[in-house]
């Protein structure tokens, strides 16, 4: 089976967010078909996975607390695209789903889809793509809060931190974050660590909402805080919109 462009963007892709379900890869990789239609069928999504598996650049593993498989990217993933693309910066292969971080993994990813298909954002990198990019800034600093979840290039051309809130943290662990941000935002010069124009937070708690908005309240130009449940909302909406104007388009082609 020969190797195609679109085949290693999905070993990246799984790479960078630790794991994958079918949906997603479908929703990333293959919804959008040439003729600028949708397709709902995951048919074409799982077979191709299946041949990535057979050639050992892909596995499979379950989640212990759903009786549903996810995507993981292999050791041999990692080589063909630590070699195979030397402009990319792979993180290396997790061996099986963390209990601990699963739900927050699953909110980044679909916030970073919806993301995509309607902010029209490019260049996502992962936390963990960030931390094999720069790990001398990253180990510096000595904390698992060091890297955003992830960073983006907006459709205006600006650097994005995103940061999904599932849990509330300390103060003083808001305190640190929010202080490296705007060191980092405003030491533009520095060579050694990534460069944000600005930071997204997404909260799921109404108190951490409110923690956030007080803490960057001298700070509102680099912070924008929003709770989870208007952010998906507001993407929902948009792709009701969107379904609707694919819908009308379709009908006026079999006219």
């Amino acid at each position: 089976m020969q190797i195609t462009e679109r085949d290693f963007e999905i070993i990246n892709f799984v790479l960078a967010m630790k794991f994958s379900s079918i949906q997603s890869i479908h929703q990333k990789f293959f919804k959008r078909k040439k003729d600028g239609s949708t397709s709902d069928n995951e048919w074409y999504a799982r077979e191709r996975l299946r041949q990535l598996i057979e050639m050992g650049y892909i596995s499979t593993v379950r989640y212990r607390f759903e009786q549903k498989n996810y995507y993981i990217a292999t050791k041999h993933g990692y080589d063909l695209i630590y070699y195979m693309l030397p402009t990319a910066t792979p993180a290396k292969p997790i061996q099986q789903i963390d209990v601990r971080t699963f739900d927050h993994d699953i909110q980044v990813m679909k916030s970073r889809l919806l993301l995509e298909d309607f902010e029209n954002i490019t260049s996502w990198q992962s936390d963990r793509q960030l931390k094999c990019q720069y790990p001398e800034y990253f180990e510096a600093r000595g904390s698992r809060d060091a890297a955003p979840d992830g960073v983006y290039n907006s459709a205006s051309g600006k650097v994005i931190a995103f940061e999904y809130e599932i849990a509330q943290k300390s103060k003083k662990r808001y305190i640190d974050k929010i202080h490296k941000y705007v060191s980092c935002i405003r030491n533009k010069t520095s060579l050694d660590g990534p460069k944000y124009d600005l930071v997204r937070f997404v909260c799921e708690k109404e108190c951490v909402f409110k923690t956030l908005v007080e803490m960057t309240s001298i700070y509102k130009q680099y912070f924008v805080i929003e709770r989870s449940e208007g952010f998906f909302d507001q993407h929902r909406v948009r792709a009701a919109d969107h379904n609707q104007v694919l819908r009308c388009e379709q009908l006026l082609q079999m006219q």
